[in-house]
């Protein structure tokens, strides 16, 4: 009985620290956000850079594609365009395989900004497009209209 008792503590204990590290994550991915919304991109960078070592470890790829998205958004906010496609390039490698949308649209006009510019580089055009076609009419009718000859 006792034995039992012992398990059902170290369960317990176990659900509650799963539970605290994600509130955590969520609490630094919101931070990092906030950063950006401030014109704060250094700052963000460094709370993502924290985020994504734990999350790359526990391999938690929603949270690497959402900490990959916001790198890219803060590298944009730094001028470099190149870091900045390379970083949604792989967000996108692995948000597609699952679908993800919703994710990319909640980051607003300037995630679309930058899926226009990797959509104008060739990276991954059918997902791209499809996400680009996903957001609000808050998106001008150009990403809406894009046409690949390729």
């Amino acid at each position: 009985m006792n034995h039992e008792f012992g398990s059902e503590l170290a369960n317990e204990l176990g659900r509650k620290a799963v539970a605290g590290y994600y509130s955590f994550e969520l609490e630094q991915l919101t931070l990092a956000r906030v950063y950006l919304a401030e014109g704060k991109p250094e700052g963000a960078l460094k709370i993502l850079g924290i985020v994504s070592n734990s999350a790359e470890q526990l391999e938690r790829t929603g949270v690497m594609i959402e900490v990959l998205m916001l790198e890219a958004l803060a590298y944009k906010a730094l001028g470099n365009l190149d870091k900045a496609i390379e970083d949604i390039k792989l967000s996108l490698s692995l948000a597609e395989p699952e679908g993800y949308i919703s994710l990319f649209i909640e980051e607003g006009i300037q995630m679309a900004n930058l899926l226009f510019e990797a959509s104008r580089q060739g990276i991954d055009l059918k997902y791209t497009q499809r996400l680009l076609k996903a957001f609000p009419r808050l998106v001008s009718e150009r990403f809406l209209t894009i046409n690949h000859p390729r």
